[in-house]
């Protein structure tokens, strides 16, 4: 094995994790949020603009990211991402949480969602192209279409794994897999 195959085998392996559990989390919440919107008191149309929405700025934060990955570092983007993906996914549960409880207007939960989710897709919009860049840095050209693909293959893996994992989890409560993966996604970041 040369070096470059190591590095790559290394970084490979402290990225897949967190590869994995932040794309989970794009799925447990798809499985999780209709129902409970719905016990709170907001509209499919409003998921529908918090979803789209932050889809919309994560389109456009990447790019950003992507640059400065270039100035700031790989590592750091990566960290920074899964740090603040796994912050605003508890607050984005919390939320949810507290719209359950009705102690606050529907409105308020609805914008309060919003703005969360909107500053997750703004924050964590780094994951993906730094880690794309991170796989591309280290493999030699004739390895890098295989290097880059363990990023694509990683967020498959979480999106096959998200729906599994919430109807395991929402037996201990509709709310405990959105928690679960914020957590998880804490310990791939430190990680």
């Amino acid at each position: 094995m040369d070096q470059s195959s190591g590095r790559r085998r290394r970084a490979a392996f402290a990225l897949v994790p967190g590869l994995v559990a932040f794309s989970m989390g794009q799925t447990v919440l798809f499985a999780v949020a209709g129902p409970v919107i719905r016990d709170i008191g907001l509209s499919e149309f409003q998921l529908g603009m918090i979803v789209s929405a932050a889809a919309v700025m994560f389109m456009l934060a990447s790019p950003i990211w992507g640059r400065l990955s270039d100035s700031w570092g790989r590592k750091r983007v990566i960290v920074f991402g899964l740090f603040t993906y796994a912050l605003t996914s508890f607050a984005f549960a919390a939320t949810m949480q507290i719209g359950l409880q009705g102690t606050f207007a529907v409105m308020a939960i609805f914008v309060s969602l919003l703005g969360i989710r909107l500053l997750y897709a703004a924050l964590g919009a780094g994951i993906q192209p730094s880690s794309v860049a991170l796989m591309a840095d280290l493999s030699e050209e004739k390895d890098r279409s295989s290097a880059v693909a363990i990023i694509g293959a990683s967020f498959g893996f979480g999106m096959i794994l998200g729906p599994a994992a919430a109807a395991l989890l929402v037996g201990f409560g509709i709310l405990t897999p959105l928690y679960a993966i914020a957590g998880l996604g804490l310990i791939f970041a430190f990680i």
